[in-house]
C-alpha cells in the first residue's frame, strides 16, 4: 500500500529503495599490560618514600559503532520546459498594413491607390483582375482580396471595383478596361 504525507507526493510519487542493516563485529586481541613504579612522598614526615604501584591498561578499542542504513527515497527527476522566442510579437497584432516611423510600409500587399487593370480573367463563374503596380509588378486579384489600403469589392468582365481606406475613411475605386480601340 501507498501511503502520501504531502499533495505533492501524490502528484510526484517517489520509489523507496530498501537496504539491508548490517552488524559487524570485530574482535581484536587485547594489548598487554604495562606496570609502572611510581614513588610517593609523604610532605609531613621525613620517613622513606612510599611506594604505590600504578597499574596503567591500555584498553582495547571499543567495537565498530553498528551503522544503521536508512532507505533512501529516489525521486524522478522532473522535465523542466522553457520555451524562449528571439522575436516575441503581439499575436493579436495585424500583419498588414505596419507603418514603421520612417514612413515605411511593412507589407507585400499591392496599395489600391497605385494599381492599374490591365486584363479580365475569367475563372468560372467569377472573373480575376490582372492588375499592375507602379514598378511594372503583376498582380492577380479575386472578389473579396485584401489590398495593403484596401480590399477587393467585385471584379466584373469590363472592371474592377476597389475600396480603399485611409484614415478613417473608406472610398471606392473604379478601374475600368481600356479598349484598344480607344
Amino acid at each position: 500500500s501507498l501511503s502520501f504525507s504531502t499533495p505533492e507526493e501524490q502528484r510526484f510519487p517517489s520509489i523507496t529503495v530498501f537496504q539491508a542493516k548490517a552488524k559487524i563485529k570485530t574482535e581484536r586481541n587485547p594489548e598487554p599490560t604495562t606496570r609502572a613504579s611510581v614513588q610517593k612522598e609523604n610532605p609531613g614526615t621525613e620517613k622513606t618514600p612510599e611506594r604505590t604501584e600504578v597499574t596503567i591498561e591500555k584498553a582495547s578499542a571499543p567495537p565498530a559503532p553498528v551503522k544503521e542504513v536508512k532507505k533512501k527515497e529516489i525521486l524522478p527527476p522532473r522535465e523542466r520546459v522553457e520555451y524562449r522566442p528571439k522575436n516575441p510579437r503581439d499575436p493579436f497584432a495585424s500583419l498588414i498594413g505596419k507603418e514603421q516611423p520612417a514612413g515605411f510600409v511593412l507589407s507585400n500587399l499591392p496599395r489600391g491607390e497605385t494599381l492599374n487593370l490591365v486584363g479580365i480573367v475569367e475563372e468560372g463563374p467569377h472573373f480575376k483582375a490582372l492588375c499592375e503596380d507602379e514598378y511594372g509588378t503583376g498582380y492577380i486579384l479575386g472578389e473579396k482580396d485584401r489590398l495593403e489600403d484596401g480590399y477587393v469589392a467585385s471584379v466584373e468582365a469590363d472592371r474592377a471595383v476597389f475600396i480603399i481606406e485611409q484614415y478613417g475613411w473608406s472610398r471606392q475605386r473604379l478601374l475600368r478596361l481600356s479598349t484598344s480601340g480607344q
